[in-house]
């Protein structure tokens, strides 16, 4: 992965050992940071990522791609961005958060984001702007999160009284 030879199957080498390195100081963040933070993070990574370069495609009509412009690095730097919202989610969220109507809530989000992607996607390709370019993926990337929310917190509500039989644990173990 040092070389230009790299495997395409190493692409998370460099994001992966950035975060290693930084772990002791991201370690000491999550310690000390609110809920209200975390939200702040997840709105922010929504703005910067999701809103203004989605907005800045349909107000040009496609002239105008915002990406890289406004960039909020730990709310656009996705490696980390993730990680941070992982551990909120696994470890600040109450359980109690992970109900069915939050998980409908959630869905309903999720909904959103994957039609809003369909319609940008379906309007970059009215424009004559195809998928040749690094920007083709962008309005995935921007919303990709509010999904992500989505199935976690189902997984959550319908996997947290579930008990593994003995015959599997048996065999697992």
């Amino acid at each position: 992965f040092m070389t230009n030879n790299a495997s395409g199957a190493l692409w998370y080498m460099y994001s992966y050992i950035a975060l290693l390195l930084l772990l002791p100081f991201l370690r000491n963040m999550v310690k000390n940071m609110s809920v209200n933070q975390y939200i702040y993070l997840i709105v922010l990574n929504l703005i910067s990522v999701g809103l203004l370069p989605i907005l800045s495609f349909t107000l040009s009509n496609g002239k105008y791609y915002y990406i890289n412009t406004f960039n909020v690095v730990l709310a656009n730097t996705l490696s980390f961005f993730y990680f941070l919202v992982g551990h909120f989610f696994e470890n600040v969220v109450d359980e109690d958060f992970y109900n069915l109507k939050n998980c409908i809530r959630l869905s309903i989000g999720a909904l959103v984001a994957i039609v809003v992607c369909t319609l940008l996607t379906r309007r970059r390709l009215q424009l004559g702007l195809g998928f040749a370019d690094s920007t083709s993926v962008g309005f995935q990337y921007a919303l990709v999160a509010v999904p992500t929310y989505a199935i976690y917190a189902w997984a959550k509500y319908l996997f947290r009284n579930f008990k593994e039989p003995n015959r599997f644990t048996a065999i697992v173990s």
